[in-house]
C-alpha cells in the first residue's frame, strides 16, 4: 500500500511540475512581458481581432499570472478602456499596475507598445 501512495505521490508532484512548466512557455502574456524586458521599445501588440473602439484609450498593465493562490509570473497586455478610466483605476481592476500607451488610438498608430489601435481585452466597460 505505501508504494502505491508514493507512486501516486510522485505522479502528482510530477504533474504540478509539467502543467507550472507548460504556463510559463505556452503563457502569451508572459511572452510578452520576457520580449518586453529583453527590449524596452518592442511591440506589445501588433495584430489581432479587438480593437480600440472610439472614445476608448489604450493601456499597458503589468498583472500577476495566478495559478489558484500562487503568484506564477508576470503578465503583460494592452487593455481597452473608457478614456475617463485612470490607469491607477484601470490597475485596481486588473490587479496589477498600467499605464496609458495611447489616449486617442487609430489604425494608422505604428508607434508606442501597442500598434494600430490594437488591445487583447477590454478594462473599465
Amino acid at each position: 500500500m505505501s508504494h502505491a501512495v508514493a507512486r501516486a505521490v510522485g505522479t502528482g508532484i510530477l504533474t504540478i511540475v509539467v502543467w507550472v512548466l507548460a504556463t510559463f512557455l505556452l503563457c502569451s502574456r508572459h511572452q510578452k512581458w520576457v520580449r518586453a524586458q529583453a527590449d524596452g521599445a518592442s511591440a506589445i501588440v501588433e495584430r489581432g481581432e479587438r480593437v480600440a473602439p472610439p472614445g476608448d484609450a489604450i493601456l499597458v498593465c503589468e498583472t500577476w499570472h495566478h495559478v489558484g493562490p500562487f503568484a506564477v509570473h508576470r503578465d503583460l497586455d494592452c487593455y481597452c478602456a473608457p478614456r475617463t478610466l485612470t490607469a491607477d483605476a484601470a490597475g485596481s481592476e486588473v490587479s496589477g499596475s498600467c499605464y496609458v500607451d495611447k489616449p486617442d488610438p487609430s489604425f494608422a498608430d505604428d508607434w508606442g507598445r501597442c500598434r494600430y489601435g490594437r488591445c487583447q481585452a477590454q478594462v473599465g466597460h
